[in-house]
Parts: structure tokens; C-alpha cells; sequence
């Protein structure tokens, strides 16, 4: 005796089994069935080769290539009312099947629909997505998968329609993908091996992503190939033929005890509700409780409804005013909540970050759960942990995800997403609902959610039909009702203009805002006079529908006085996007700006008029407030001149960076952003956050740092954010943060610059924060930082070393507690900063020396030189004439030679000094310095020629003396000339004095060239005259050098 399982039982009793009837469902008497006979009456018709096995869509496919379409299709008709087209027992058995609410058949006759009309029974055929209806009460669903002889155009028999009906998406209706992921799927009348079955079972179950249910087959037992590929794809195989299974079923069914509850349909009608008081909803959404009053949207409810129970992923998107967030919450939510089992719904908006929203309504809707604080997906599988059924989460309006937040925030939500669907366990559906212009927008989660686009559905405006539906049902509900023809005449009007169908047709559509607008505005003017009928004068004395839509916005606003009427304009202008659509605001930040120059009290008084008025609505939890639809935006968008479309764009911007500043406070305003914001910085309200966020980037990108600290706050505020920027990630911004403190005396300054020099891994952040410890004046905090030299480690020491440099060469007084030898550290380690930070300057310097020693050497010394080798002519015993000319040609060269080596020293000495006493009163260092290197330079280079000229070592050695004393007078004169730079004619002065007593004490030490005795072939007054001519030309030239730069100041 057959068994039928009991978890089958048990999902036939709940009514939540889906019966596929195939094609060998009925049979004849002598066991064949109806489709075998056909495919033998076609094969003969073509006489084809009885040898060969023909499938049934084989032998259509050769008949209608013979003979055509429609002589098939005849053909068809004869041969089932041929073979019988009454309802066979198991057909009436099907029939008295009560619980079995949706059936699916690839049959294409009538003889299930006879049954049911045999039985009394209620039956919707389903043949195309057009037929679809809500499944409701007891009336059954029969989807005709391919097609029924009614419907010609529907009919799916040869090869090439069955390769269209495989390939076509919507073929099989997206409201039976809801049925297979919820029902358990009973097959019966299919021939498991016939590759045509298989591809119709994965047709119907292959887009169920984890939500396909479990399968059983009843017919003949197949072969083990065949066992083998249904245990694969979870369908149990019962052998027992159709009409004995169902014999059985009805049996069993009868024997046992109905179950206590009564069963839940799939999509059914949601628990009564009380009626509204009106019937329309103006330019308001529906809601839940508008169930009753919510027409027109029967066929889209029921989509949607299955596309949520096959798939963790939907994306719901129209134009706007389609209707998106009234389907929602008045269709499909109320049913999902009535669902067996029932779903769990959550609506949010993307008002604030998504995670932040989703998070607060998983809190209001799980309050005594723990949620945790750590990512959103841990969040959702606590808040789901004990839920009846699967939470459904709609983001609503979710275009505003992109108008709001910029790439950064909306980077974190897709990560966020992106883990809740790996996170297969967490039983969490999500659906995205926005406008279709965004959809492209979607793309961007398309790298972490490639199947973003794979499941969606678009919301058109509302038909004909279904308008006419939206404008008589909710009025007949409230005992309303309109006058003959008066639906049409106002269809008419709603419809002109239309791009979808032709006015009159039942294809024009209706967009539903201006349906609710237009049919409110009659309903109202009935009901202010006691009436129950609305009637063509009504119509007409409003303007018809499109003067109720013209006039509304121009009609609510005449309601104000003129300056009511400026403070109501720039209310609505507040709520709209600098591209034209509406936008939820705060009610602080839409009030505060007007409150200003209107008064908060007229401001609030206004803001509640226009809500009354349906102009406007709060939202969330009432502390927001945006238009009432978007039509309403058009029109108030059409106020917004380029200047203001440029400062909602800029007050957009702030709001997104707040947005990221809040999630990040590590984050800085972009280079390009700030500037754009800081062109109208006058016409932003900054205060608190906002200015804030703009001097953290004023103060990164120097600009006007000191006006952004100022819109701030009091000091207070501003050491707070620029002690915040001090442990910034960008050294940039530490470092200007460092700067600026020196100007922020506050409590915390100072040992948050110690800190900085201690810890800070970036050298100019340590030097700019010892440098501010310095203009501080903070003897307390510098003592803690010199009391790191005994404690801490060798590179902390250096720091510290470094930190101490700096202080010294600001403020040298904060130093005078250190002993001598960490004084004395201190110092070589600012001599060591000065050099390195000056080493380009230094390298100029000693350039320009070494061209100006080459060039004073070679015009200076040069005459005297060539005069004393021209003397020898004459000199009995001398080498002859030429050899003295070219000896004198040798000697021009040499000794310009001999300068660049001197004057770069020189110049070198001098420089030095310079960058270690830079002080005014440090002249005798400099003067040490300079004298040295002018001595030692001197002496070195002219040491071959007084070698040369010296009559033995002695003369030699006070020659050479005299060469470094020409070399230090002549620094000296130098190094005085130049300190006192303000009068170049005592500099040049200066320095030709010390050539020209150099020079003449050099002539005295024995050097011959430069003597002035009487056997001299020099005159006496030449060589004071070298020397100054030297001098000069060198400290001209260095003079020049360091007036063209000086060194750099700071170190």
C-alpha cells in the first residue's frame, strides 16, 4: 500500500505545495497518453521514418515547416477534442484537492479548468505576467506554461518555440519563482528521463538562489541513471501513477485531523483593516494601515512578493512618483508580515550613514536584544537570532545613498554588504528601492555584489485600468462614488501628454501623484458639501486636472502674507538637491538659517502650515522634514537660480564630508573640496562640526588658518582642534598644527609639543613643535624636555638634542639652567643644523669667493708680479729676454689660479662664521674664523711662488709668514667690511686697508716681488695699491654673494 510521506502531507494540509501537471498526466484507456497519440498522428501526417524515435516538439517543428502555423495549431484543436476533452478522475480529483492553491501545467488543453468549474471551485488562469492576481482566499492558480489553445499566440509545441520558451526570462512567471522557493513542488505526469523535463526543472529552479525547496515526482519507476540525477537535484521519485497517488492522497488526507491553525497562503490578504477616513492620500506614500484603500497595483504586489521570497537580493526601481514607497508599505510589507512563516520587516532611509540607520531600526525593532556594537553583520545575526522568520531589510529612497554621502561613506556600506551576503547563515533579505535614473549608480556595489542587477524589477506608472481601479475603488470603500463618464473624462486628462500608449487606450498611463492630487482635490470638495457623489461640476470648477495640478504649490502659498510667503519659499527651497530632487533636513539646520532674519517663533509657525497644508512631512522620527513627493520638487527646483544651485551644491558637499569626518575622524577635507566650499564661506552657516572640518583644512593647506581658527571658537575650542590635528596620520598637518599652537596658550600646549618632540617619528613635525615650545616661553615644559637627556634612549637623546638646538636659536634665555657640558652639546648640535640647513647657501657663497679671489688675485697681484720678472732684463746675470717674458706671461694665470683656491677658502671662513654667530655682537668669532681661513688659504697658495723667489729656507719661512698675515688682514678687512653692509663704502674701504697693509708687510717679510727697497723693479707706491685693488675686488665680490641670499634663518 502506498505511503505518502508525512512531510508532504503536512505541506499539502498548510497549502503550501506547488503541483506541476505534466503532459502523460491523463491517459487513455489503453494507458497512452494524450501527447504519445499526437506525436504519432504528426509523425504519420509528415510521414516521417517510423524507424526513428521523434519527440513530441520534433513532430510539431516538421508539421509546421510543411504545412505552417496555423494549420498546426487546427490540427491540434481537432485531435484533442478527438481523443476527449472532458476532465478524466484525476482531473476531478486535482479539482477536490481544497488546500492545493497553485498549480502549474505544461498542458495546453482545457481540462483542468473543467474540473474546477465541475467542482464550484474558483480558478485564475495564468498564461502571461499580465494575468497574474495576488493569491487570495480560496480561489486557485493555474499558471499555463505553455500556453492554452485560447490563446493561440501563447502556445508552446515545436523545437523552435520551446528553445524561446527556455530562453525567455520572463516565460516562467517571476511571481512562480516565489511559489517554488516557498512550496514544495509535487510533480506528476512527466517522463523523468525526458530531457525536456529536465530543462523546465532547472528552468524553475535554477534562479532560486539558497531558497529552492524539496521536490517529489510520482509516475513510473525510472532507471538508475535517471534516480541518480533526481537525488542529485533533491527530488524524491515515488513510483505510483498519477490518478492511483491522488486516490491515496484524498484518502490519507481524510483520515487525519485537520491541524489547529488555520493555513497561511503564500501572498495572501493582510489581517483586515479599519477603513481610513479619506480615501486618497494626496501627495502622501500609502502605509500599512492604507491597505484597504490601495488599488491598482494587484499584478506589481504579487511580483515583488515573489521575487523577495526567491532571492536575498532585489532591486526595486521606477521613475519618480511611480509609486516604489507606497507599494512597499501598502502592498507587500503587510503581506510578507502575513506570510507562512512570516517575514520580518524593516524600512529604513539613507537619512544618516545606512549602517547607523539600520542599526537604530533593528534596535527600536529588537529592544531588549544585545546587540552587538562591532560590524553590521554581527549586529544582524543577534537582532535575527530568535526572529518568527526572515528579516526583510527595504532601503527605501535609496537614490539619496548617493545624493548624501560621498564615495568614501558608500565604499564602507558595499564592504559592509559584501559581507552580509557571504554571510549565507544570516537569514537577512535586503531590498534597494530608488529611481531608475540612479540605477546606474548601483554599479558601484557591482565589484562586491556582481549579482546587484541579476534580480530587479521596474515599477511603471499605472496603467489605464489600473488608474480607473486607483480613482473608483477607495471612494466606493467610503460609500463614494463618481458621476457616469466623469472616470473617463478625468482619465483623459490625466493621461494627455502620455509617451506610453495612445490617450484612450487602456495602455496610457497615469502617474500616480497626480491621480491622488487631482482625486483628493474632488473628494474634498464633495465632502465640504455632505455629498456622496462627485460630479462633473466638481471637476469643472476646480480647472479640471490640470488646473488642480498647476495651481497647487502657486494656490498653498497664496494662502501666506508677503512675508510669510518669502519665509515659506525659502523653507522649500531648503528641501530640494542642487539637482532638483527632494531631500530630508534637519529640523535644526532648516530652520536656523531663515530663523535669523524671520524669528524662530514665525519660522516654526510657518513650518507647521506647510505641513498641514501637505506641502511638507516630517520623516524618520520627526526631527526631519522634506516635500511630500516628488512632483512637488519640479516646481520648486524651477526657483533655484545658478548662484543658489552653487551654494546647495556646496552645502551638500559639507553635509557628505561631515558625514565621512564623523565615521573618520582621521579624515581631511580634500584640496579641491575646501576651496570649492571656501568661495562661499560668507553664505554657509558654519558653526560647531562644520567650521571645524573647514579649518582642519585651512590650517593643512595654509589657507587663512588664522580666520578659520577664529570661526572656531574661543581658544579653548581652538587648542582642541589643533591639538587633535597634532596626532594626525598626515605629517603635513601635524606639522602646520604645531605651528599654529604657538599662538594657543593653553593648559595642554605645551606638554603636547614635549610629547611631539619626544615621540613624533617625522623630523619637521619635532622641529616645528620645538620651535613653538620656544614662542611659548614654557620654561617648565622645556626643563621636562632637557630632563629626557639623563633618561631617555640614544635616538630619543638626539631628538631631544635636536628639540634643545632649536629652542637655543629662539630663545636662548630658556637654556641658561643647563649646565656647560649639555649647554655646550646643545650648541654643537645648532651649529651642526645651521650647516646642514645652509649648505646650499654655503656652496653659492664659496663659489662666488673662489671667482672673486681668482679675479682680485689675478688684477691685484699680477702687476707687481710681471714688473718684478720684467726687471730682470736688466739684472747682469739674469735669464735672457724671452725667457723672462714668458716667464711674466706665466705668471698672470698662475696667481688667478692661486685666488680661486684662496677666495674660495676665504669665502668659506667668512661663510661659516656667519651661520655659527649670526648674532650682531658676535663679530670677534667671525673675525677669528674668517682670519684663519684667510691666513691659511693665503699662505698655502702663494707658498710655491715664495718658495721660488727666497734666498734659502729662512726667507723663505718669513716670506710664507707674511703671505698668511696678507691672507688674515685681508679676511679681516673683509669680515669688518661686511658687518657693517649698510655702507658699502666702508666695507670696500675696509677691506682694501687690509690688502694694502697686508700686501706691504708680505713685501717686508722678504718677499722680493712686493718689496720697496731700493733695489726694487717695483714702485713703492704699487704694491699698498695691489693690496687694495685686492681687497676691494674680493670684498666686492663676496658682498654681491651675500646680498643676492642670505642664509636661512631658521634651522
Amino acid at each position: 500500500m502506498l505511503v505518502i510521506p508525512e512531510a508532504l502531507l503536512e505541506q499539502i494540509e498548510r497549502g503550501n505545495v506547488l503541483l506541476f501537471v505534466g503532459e502523460r498526466f491523463a491517459r487513455n484507456q489503453d494507458g497512452r497518453a494524450l501527447v504519445d497519440r499526437l506525436e504519432d498522428h504528426l509523425v504519420a501526417r509528415c510521414q516521417l521514418s517510423p524507424d526513428e524515435d521523434y519527440t513530441f516538439p520534433e513532430a510539431a517543428q516538421a508539421y509546421q515547416d510543411q504545412f505552417g502555423r496555423q494549420a498546426l495549431i487546427q490540427f491540434l484543436r481537432e485531435q484533442v477534442e478527438l481523443t476527449g476533452a472532458q476532465p478524466q478522475k484525476a482531473h476531478d480529483l486535482i479539482a477536490r484537492l481544497g488546500s492545493l492553491k497553485v498549480i502549474a501545467t505544461t498542458c495546453v488543453d482545457r481540462r483542468l479548468e473543467r474540473a474546477f468549474e465541475a467542482a464550484g471551485r474558483s480558478l485564475d488562469v495564468i498564461v502571461s505576467s499580465a494575468d497574474v492576481a495576488l493569491e487570495e482566499g480560496e480561489k486557485t492558480q493555474l499558471y499555463k506554461l505553455r500556453g492554452t489553445l485560447e490563446q493561440v499566440q501563447s502556445l508552446v509545441l515545436t523545437e523552435d518555440d520551446y528553445e524561446d520558451f527556455f530562453l525567455d526570462q520572463d516565460s516562467v512567471s517571476v511571481v512562480l519563482e516565489g511559489y517554488l522557493a516557498r512550496k514544495t513542488i509535487v510533480f506528476v505526469g512527466y517522463d523523468l528521463a525526458d530531457p525536456e523535463f529536465k530543462r523546465l526543472f532547472s528552468k524553475v529552479t535554477g534562479a532560486l538562489d539558497l531558497f529552492a525547496r524539496r521536490a517529489y515526482a510520482f509516475g513510473g519507476e525510472p532507471s538508475p541513471r535517471v534516480l541518480r540525477w533526481c537525488k542529485r537535484h533533491g527530488v524524491e521519485v515515488i513510483d505510483v501513477r498519477a490518478t492511483a497517488f491522488l486516490e491515496t492522497l484524498m484518502a490519507q488526507l481524510a483520515s487525519r485531523s485537520r491541524p489547529s491553525s488555520t493555513p497561511a497562503p503564500l501572498a495572501g490578504d493582510p489581517t483586515p483593516m479599519p477603513l481610513p477616513t479619506r480615501p486618497y492620500k494626496h501627495l502622501s506614500a500609502y502605509e500599512a494601515e492604507d491597505a484597504p484603500i490601495f488599488f491598482g497595483r494587484e499584478q506589481e504586489t504579487a511580483a515583488l512578493l515573489s521575487l523577495i521570497h526567491a532571492h536575498r537580493l532585489v532591486l526595486f526601481y521606477g521613475p519618480s512618483g511611480a509609486g516604489k514607497t507606497s507599494l512597499l508599505q501598502a502592498g507587500v510589507l503587510p503581506r510578507l508580515a502575513q506570510a507562512d512563516p512570516p517575514y520580518v520587516a524593516v524600512m529604513v532611509r539613507a537619512l544618516e550613514e545606512p549602517e547607523t540607520a539600520i542599526r537604530q531600526a533593528l534596535a527600536r525593532l529588537r529592544p531588549d536584544a544585545d546587540l552587538p556594537p562591532g560590524s553590521l553583520v554581527d549586529c544582524l545575526a543577534a537582532a535575527t537570532r530568535d526572529l518568527p522568520g526572515t528579516l526583510v531589510l527595504v532601503l527605501d529612497q535609496f537614490e539619496e545613498f548617493f545624493l548624501r554621502f560621498s564615495a568614501t561613506a558608500r565604499a564602507r556600506f558595499i564592504a559592509q554588504m559584501g559581507r552580509l551576503f557571504d554571510a549565507r547563515d544570516v537569514p537577512v533579505k535586503v531590498v534597494f528601492s530608488l529611481r531608475e535614473e540612479w540605477l546606474a549608480a548601483m554599479g558601484e556595489f557591482d565589484d562586491r555584489l556582481p549579482e546587484i542587477f541579476r534580480t530587479k524589477m521596474r515599477l511603471l506608472p499605472l496603467t489605464r485600468s489600473q488608474a480607473r481601479q486607483a480613482i473608483q475603488e477607495p471612494a466606493r470603500r467610503l460609500g463614494i462614488r463618481y458621476a457616469a463618464d466623469l472616470v473617463e473624462d478625468l482619465l483623459d486628462e490625466l493621461v494627455a501628454g502620455s509617451t506610453e500608449g495612445p490617450a484612450g487606450s487602456e495602455d496610457s498611463t497615469v502617474m500616480p501623484p497626480q491621480l491622488q492630487l487631482v482625486c483628493d482635490g474632488l473628494y474634498a470638495r464633495a465632502a465640504a458639501d455632505g455629498r456622496e457623489e462627485i460630479t462633473p461640476a466638481d471637476f469643472a470648477a476646480l480647472g479640471g486636472a490640470q488646473g488642480i495640478l498647476a495651481r497647487y504649490v502657486d494656490t498653498s502659498l497664496a494662502e501666506f502674507s508677503a512675508p510669510e510667503r518669502e519665509i515659506a519659499r525659502h523653507l522649500l527651497l531648503a528641501l530640494v538637491t542642487s539637482q532638483g530632487t527632494r531631500t530630508a533636513v534637519r529640523r535644526e539646520l532648516l530652520t536656523h538659517g531663515v530663523s535669523e532674519w524671520a524669528g524662530s517663533q514665525a519660522v516654526e509657525r510657518i513650518l507647521d502650515r506647510l505641513v498641514r497644508q501637505r506641502l511638507v512631512r516630517g520623516v524618520g522620527d520627526g526631527d526631519r522634514y522634506e516635500l511630500t513627493h516628488d512632483v512637488l520638487a519640479a516646481t520648486v527646483a524651477s526657483w533655484v537660480d545658478e548662484q543658489d544651485r552653487q551654494l546647495k551644491r556646496a552645502r551638500e558637499l559639507l553635509q557628505q564630508e561631515l558625514a565621512d569626518w564623523q565615521q573618520d575622524p582621521e579624515l581631511l577635507l580634500g584640496e579641491s573640496k575646501f576651496q570649492r566650499l571656501d568661495q562661499v564661506r560668507d553664505r554657509l552657516d558654519l558653526h560647531g562640526p562644520a567650521a571645524a572640518l573647514l579649518a582642519r583644512a585651512a590650517i593643512r593647506y595654509d589657507q587663512e588658518p588664522d580666520y578659520w581658527l577664529a570661526r572656531v571658537g574661543d581658544e579653548g575650542a581652538q587648542e582642541t582642534l589643533l591639538l587633535s590635528l597634532l596626532e594626525h596620520e598626515a605629517p603635513e598637518a601635524r606639522v602646520a598644527a604645531a605651528r599654529l599652537l604657538a599662538g594657543v596658550a593653553g593648559p595642554s600646549t605645551a606638554g603636547a609639543l614635549v610629547t611631539r618632540i619626544l615621540e613624533d617619528g617625522c623630523q619637521p613635525v619635532r622641529d616645528q613643535a620645538a620651535r613653538s615650545l620656544a614662542r611659548l616661553e614654557a620654561p617648565d615644559a622645556v626643563d621636562r624636555l632637557a630632563a629626557a637627556l639623563d633618561e631617555a634612549l640614544p635616538e630619543t637623546q638626539a631628538r631631544v638634542r635636536r628639540g634643545l638646538a632649536q629652542i637655543l636659536h629662539l630663545d636662548p634665555s630658556l637654556l641658561m639652567g643647563l649646565d656647560r657640558r649639555r649647554r655646550r652639546g646643545v650648541a654643537w648640535t645648532l651649529a651642526h643644523m645651521r650647516l646642514a640647513a645652509n649648505l646650499p647657501w654655503l656652496r653659492q657663497v664659496v663659489a662666488v669667493g673662489a671667482g672673486a679671489g681668482g679675479l682680485a688675485f689675478g688684477l691685484g697681484l699680477t702687476p707687481p708680479l710681471v714688473l718684478h720678472a720684467a726687471g730682470t732684463l736688466y739684472t747682469p746675470g739674469a735669464a735672457g729676454p724671452v725667457a723672462s717674458v714668458l716667464d711674466a706671461l706665466f705668471i698672470g694665470p698662475m696667481v688667478a689660479l692661486m685666488g680661486l683656491v684662496a677666495g674660495a677658502l676665504l669665502a668659506a671662513g667668512i661663510g661659516v662664521g656667519r651661520l655659527l654667530w649670526p648674532e650682531p655682537g658676535r663679530l670677534l668669532p667671525r673675525l677669528v674664523l674668517g682670519g684663519l681661513a684667510g691666513g691659511v688659504g693665503t699662505g698655502l697658495v702663494l707658498a710655491p711662488l715664495v718658495t721660488v723667489d727666497a734666498d734659502g729656507p729662512v726667507a723663505a719661512l718669513l716670506s710664507s709668514l707674511g703671505a698668511g698675515l696678507f691672507g688674515v688682514l685681508l679676511a679681516w678687512g673683509v669680515v669688518a667690511g661686511l658687518a657693517v653692509a649698510r655702507w658699502p663704502v666702508l666695507a670696500w674701504a675696509a677691506a682694501a686697508l687690509g690688502g694694502g697693509v697686508g700686501l706691504v708687510l708680505m713685501g717686508l717679510s722678504g718677499f722680493a716681488p712686493f718689496g720697496t727697497g731700493p733695489a726694487a723693479a717695483v714702485p713703492p707706491w704699487l704694491i699698498p695699491t695691489s693690496g687694495a685693488l685686492t681687497g676691494l675686488l674680493l670684498a666686492a665680490g663676496l658682498q654681491w654673494a651675500l646680498a643676492r641670499r642670505s642664509p636661512q634663518a631658521g634651522v
